[in-house]
């Protein structure tokens, strides 16, 4: 009895150790299988923060990108929303011959306006407009006169019209002197720089060098020492502006000279006349405005030439509004950068989405490991 008991005893032993090996095998599987669920989910979890990190880099430079390319279509333009100017056009004798000024307008602008700021009875201006410029090739030749005699030593105006009155004029023109030059002094004191003629394109500068004062020209003829002959000086003109010419003469010396004004005017015969801007600027209507193309797209590919022509002296006021993109380098730039913000909005839903789905795998993981 005691033998079978024992026996009986031994049987029980080994089950419970079977079963406590099966639960051990078991335990040791779940726990390999967390393991590997942990491992995986590291490493799902480490391709998840790469994938985002690239899709950020890809974020910012696509961003850098698009801000660039619609910052450089708009940077196309003049620099400028809108650009005013005023222009001093003729001078008092313009009545006798009629003075025309060129304006230069910047290929992106589409809005421009001209007006009269001393409208008057007899001044009227036209307007003309042209794709290519116009050329210098209407000349005229003004009436010879003759200077009277000045003596030294002194500064004094020496225009062609009496007094301080200036003359417009265009590039190309020229003011032609032939001076007779006396001395009257001791030959052996002769001075080296008996004369110099300045040229002035403003009015405060000819007063300071009248006032002998500090000044700055725009040309000077050089000094020549007198030997006795008619001495021909000429001023040739680089720039549209209205001229003043003063000369300095030395002690002793007797100046007297015969002066011509060769000018030229923008031909506008090959120019129209622009819509709304058809009819002359006057005293009952001193301003009109045209436009070129759309405020917001410009696609001109070169200036556009405006010729001003007056029968008095005028002072106009003229501006011009530039389009937000100009030229076709610019609307290309335009619609890439949107485009790249189109991407870029599809890179956030990515990264959203890879977000959300790292997120939820997250929680399952927590879920199956409970």
């Amino acid at each position: 009895m005691y033998m079978a008991d024992t026996k009986l005893g031994n049987g029980d032993s080994s089950e419970t150790d079977k079963l406590l090996l099966k639960d051990s095998n078991k335990d040791q599987a779940q726990q390999r299988s967390e393991i590997t669920i942990i491992k995986q989910g590291k490493k799902n979890n480490k391709n998840c923060i790469v994938i985002i990190i690239v899709l950020i880099v890809v974020f910012i430079i696509l961003s850098a990108i698009a801000i660039s390319l619609l910052v450089s279509s708009y940077s196309n333009r003049s620099g400028l929303d809108t650009f005013s100017s005023n222009l001093e056009l003729g001078d008092s004798n313009s009545g006798l011959q009629s003075a025309t000024s060129l304006i230069t307008i910047d290929n992106g602008a589409y809005l421009f306006t001209i007006s009269l700021l001393n409208p008057k009875q007899e001044l009227m201006a036209y307007v003309y407009s042209s794709s290519t410029r116009p050329l210098l090739s209407s000349k005229f030749q003004l009436q010879e006169i003759r200077i009277p005699f000045l003596e030294g030593d002194g500064r004094f105006n020496y225009n062609y019209y009496p007094g301080d009155e200036g003359i417009y004029l265009n590039p190309g023109s020229s003011i032609n002197y032939t001076l007779d030059v006396i001395y009257n002094g001791d030959s052996n004191d002769s001075s080296l720089c008996p004369y110099r003629l300045f040229l002035f394109n403003d009015i405060y500068n000819y007063n300071t060098f009248r006032n002998r004062e500090t000044f700055k020209s725009v040309d000077v003829t050089p000094c020549t020492p007198l030997k006795g002959e008619l001495k021909n000086l000429q001023f040739i003109i680089k720039d549209s502006s209205t001229y003043y010419v003063g000369i300095e003469i030395d002690t002793d010396y007797l100046i007297t000279s015969n002066v011509t004004v060769t000018g030229y005017n923008y031909d506008t015969s090959q120019m129209s006349r622009p819509s709304n801007c058809d009819k002359p600027l006057s005293f009952i209507s001193p301003s009109c405005n045209f436009s070129l193309c759309s405020s917001f797209y410009c696609d001109r590919t070169s200036d556009t030439y405006l010729a001003v022509e007056v029968t008095a002296q005028a002072d106009l006021m003229y501006s011009y509004q530039v389009s937000d993109i100009t030229g076709k380098s610019g609307l290309a730039e335009f619609t890439i950068g949107c485009f790249l913000f189109v991407a870029i909005g599809v890179i956030i839903i990515v990264i959203g989405a890879v977000a959300i789905y790292f997120l939820h795998q997250k929680r399952a993981r927590m879920k199956s490991m409970a």
